[in-house]
């Protein structure tokens, strides 16, 4: 065992120290003309980058004929776009998890403008060249969690975390926000210059101006048909790093301080993600008028679905935005995106202490975010405010914190892109 942990972490460094040579070579040698987008896993889901690119390849082409509904189209594909739409000498790479070690090490040399939307391993080990400007296209609207250099791990030194995150965001030239009053928050999270962070608005945040709520929903109810004559409602808990993505005990008394110390001893029961909400009582209260939705955080693959709902994560979140009558979430970024539509968001946190000093931290409080009447931190009293319809409009969170996202925030973007590639 120890002999492999060994040769482990030699290859690791091997591997990394040969794409630390083989990109400064390129680098040197290749002319920077092109776009590179790196997709991560959940990318899809998040449609950042999928409307970015759709919009760029159309302006590069000036392919008039395309439409909104093509970019509709290619988001809910299941298929990777290998296609590359180029005008003149500008090419659009794909870099995916699994792009051998060659062609992300070409790509990247010989990219003028990177546009990512998450963290990414290889920027991580790679520091690019001067002449490339990477644009973080961050897929979270708002400030809610803590972020950046505010996100340190628990368990570990402030001076290793301090040299992982300073790694881990050191490439970025450009930080995309959905409101211009965010500017200094995230200036400061990132450190990055005010000047490198640019309020153009959360691109996907476009789509969900332009569905068509009629269509969505006729095409929601053919593939779920017993959702006719429902409201629909969806529940989207964020990941939990402190339950160890496992049901930690069935027993609910004092449930959330169990979680944490069995997790913390790794005493894990049940196979589980733990979400924290009592589906049985739901499923039981609301489900002759709500058709109810889990839809879990891209992580989170547990095949877990509880009786009386129905666990989707395969279609995109403008789509789910759009046929959703209610959203509950308790620390997603999801609640941002949602709130365009001004219907309501109610915020589920029964482990709010908790999070705050075992998870990442929050910049403010759920309450104060959502208002109080939007706040719940039990099952019964979360049945109770549905059905009662006691919960208020999300509007102030947009003006808030999405001003920025009025429908037109990709043009300004690939605008900005077309700016370092189109001379």
């Amino acid at each position: 065992m120890k002999y492999k942990t060994f040769f482990g972490k030699v290859f690791k460094i091997f591997n990394t120290c040969l794409k630390i040579m083989i990109y400064r070579l390129l680098y040197f040698i290749l002319p920077q003309h092109h776009v590179c987008m790196i997709y991560a896993p959940s990318s899809k889901r998040y449609e950042n980058l999928a409307i970015i690119e759709f919009f760029l390849k159309k302006s590069l082409c000036q392919i008039e004929e395309l439409n909104e509904n093509d970019c509709y189209y290619t988001i809910n594909s299941s298929s990777e776009i290998k296609l590359w739409y180029h005008y003149n000498r500008i090419k659009i790479f794909h870099i995916y998890n699994d792009t051998n070690l060659l062609k992300v090490c070409y790509y990247l040399a010989c990219s003028k403008v990177v546009v990512l939307d998450q963290t990414n391993r290889v920027l991580s080990v790679l520091k690019i060249g001067k002449n490339t400007k990477c644009i973080q296209a961050w897929h979270g609207g708002g400030l809610y969690k803590k972020v950046g250099f505010d996100a340190y791990r628990h368990g570990y030194s402030k001076e290793k975390e301090e040299i992982r995150v300073r790694r881990i965001h050191r490439n970025i030239d450009y930080f995309v926000i959905s409101d211009e009053k965010l500017t200094d928050k995230y200036s400061s999270i990132f450190r990055i210059s005010k000047s490198k962070i640019i309020p153009y608005g959360i691109p996907r945040t476009d789509i969900i101006y332009k569905r068509d709520v009629i269509s969505d929903r006729t095409n929601f109810y053919e593939r779920y048909p017993s959702a006719r004559g429902k409201k629909i409602l969806v529940f989207t808990p964020t990941f939990r790093s402190y339950v160890d993505m496992r049901r930690c005990c069935t027993d609910k008394t004092n449930q959330l301080q169990y979680n944490y110390q069995c997790c913390k001893t790794h005493q894990v029961i049940g196979k589980y993600h733990n979400y924290l909400l009592d589906f049985e009582l739901m499923a039981r209260e609301l489900g002759n008028e709500f058709f109810l939705i889990l839809r879990k955080h891209p992580t989170v693959q547990d095949g877990y679905e509880p009786q009386g709902w129905i666990s989707d994560t395969e279609f995109p979140n403008s789509l789910m935005i759009s046929v959703a009558d209610i959203l509950i979430t308790d620390y997603s970024s999801i609640l941002f995106d949602f709130c365009i539509t001004g219907k309501p968001i109610i915020l589920y946190v029964p482990d709010f202490k908790i999070y705050e000093e075992y998870e990442r931290g929050l910049y403010i409080r759920p309450d104060e975010l959502a208002g109080e009447n939007n706040v719940f931190y039990d099952t019964e009293a979360l049945v109770k405010a549905i059905k009662g319809n006691t919960f208020t409009d999300s509007t102030n969170i947009f003006k808030n914190y999405m001003s920025a996202c009025d429908g037109n925030s990709t043009s300004r973007l690939v605008k900005f892109i077309k700016s370092f590639v189109v001379s």
